[in-house]
């Protein structure tokens, strides 16, 4: 710099050799942007996209020249996220002299007409039928899940395919085996995904792989409606595992997903203190189960255990349930019994021990006291049918089946 403080063009242009390159990234997709982070510009899906399994939609300018929009075969462009969704662009229309102005294109799957289907199936009837005559539970499912599937493609796969399953109960014969090849590979494409979620969890997916987690149970249930289960008590331990599988879901970043909107809205009942069990509020049915096991014997100390447990948690949920008004969604509240079993207990049924599968009949007691849903139908009959075979030689045990065999055959 001279003395007068007037700099040099040598000066000037060691000063600008110095300043760092910029790195931002000014062709980036738009989640980038709005995440703050640095777009690798890889079109159709940058990385970071491609690891959060979430849409990349990019400005029109960052559009490679030479990308032609793919084409559904009858000529509609099928986009999950499509900013003129309106619009459908036909290869044999030539009346166009111009092309049409888009602000952003998204680089996603393209979804097939009978995909489309399946999505207006699942907002229009399927999500209404989840928790029936509990508005507000169902309008979760019909507009903030339905948003976050938009969003994330593997909770997408699970709603159709739950969608598919219930069309197919109330389908002609004839339409049944195609909708079942539809749930079939709807929830192979949801599960790879959320395989990989469940090996490498982050923030963004955690509501998302909740939402799917619940899906994947009302769905394994469903199928029964379908193809009844050759083993049902099998059927419903895997169920029941599934239910324990939630919390291994959620367990990575449970404060994120319990603070969301989706979860409160969903489980508030489960927590409410009002249902709990008073002093006054004894299931004489439930309380005499202890009997049998205490008294039960050839009975190890870790199996009493685990099933006096159970029987505890059982008496709480016939509690609840019974307590639960009808805006609430007793549903929720009689499933937890399942989700809080012990990991012995359900090692107990998954080998049809005897004084388990006892256990299981007086819960299907309270499954067939919820209201109708058409995922359940029919579940309790299953159990304490598959449980009178099961304890067709033990005339001492078969008299525990009395007071839920009176129950649900009288529904």
């Amino acid at each position: 710099m001279t003395l007068d403080g007037n700099e040099t063009e040598r000066e000037k242009g060691q000063r600008a050799s110095k300043r760092k390159a910029h790195t931002k990234s000014r062709r980036g997709c738009f989640q980038c942007k709005q995440r703050h982070t640095k777009c690798n510009e890889d079109y159709p899906q940058c990385s970071n996209c491609v690891r959060l399994t979430i849409d990349c939609t990019w400005p029109l300018s960052s559009r490679p020249r030479n990308l032609l929009q793919p084409h559904h075969p009858d000529g509609a462009v099928l986009s999950s996220q499509s900013p003129h969704p309106e619009i459908h662009v036909s290869p044999f229309n030539t009346s166009h002299t111009k092309p049409l102005e888009i602000n952003a294109v998204t680089a996603v799957t393209e979804y097939s007409l009978s995909e489309m289907k399946l999505l207006h199936h699942w907002t229009s009837k399927t999500c209404q039928s989840i928790h029936p005559q509990v508005t507000a539970t169902n309008s979760v499912w019909e507009t903030e899940c339905t948003e976050l599937a938009l969003e994330h493609t593997f909770l997408l796969h699970g709603l159709l395919a739950l969608a598919a399953v219930h069309k197919a109960v109330s389908a002609p014969t004839n339409d049944k085996r195609s909708l079942q090849l539809q749930a079939d590979a709807q929830l192979n494409k949801a599960l790879a995904t959320y395989r990989r979620n469940l090996e490498h969890p982050t923030a963004e997916t955690a509501v998302p792989m909740f939402l799917l987690a619940s899906v994947l149970i009302s769905y394994n249930m469903a199928c029964a409606q379908l193809e009844p289960p050759e083993d049902p008590i099998g059927a419903i331990h895997h169920c029941f595992r599934l239910l324990q599988g939630v919390r291994v879901v959620i367990h990575p970043h449970w404060e994120l997903v319990r603070s969301s909107s989706v979860y409160r809205l969903l489980t508030d009942i489960v927590t409410n203190p009002t249902l709990d069990p008073g002093p006054e509020d004894e299931v004489a049915e439930i309380v005499h189960l202890r009997a049998l096991v205490l008294e039960a014997a050839d009975v190890d100390a870790q199996d009493r255990e685990a099933c006096i447990d159970a029987i505890s948690g059982l008496h709480r949920a016939f509690v609840r349930t019974r307590k639960c008004s009808p805006d609430l969604n007793e549903h929720s509240v009689m499933f937890m019994w399942a989700a809080s079993l012990t990991d012995h207990f359900l090692l107990l049924l998954s080998r049809q021990n005897p004084l388990a599968v006892v256990i299981l009949s007086h819960h299907a007691v309270l499954m067939s006291e919820t209201r109708y849903a058409w995922y359940i139908y029919r579940w309790p009959q299953r159990i304490v049918s598959a449980a009178e075979k099961i304890l067709g030689a033990r005339s001492d045990l078969l008299k525990w089946l009395e007071w839920p065999l009176r129950c649900i055959n009288s529904r």
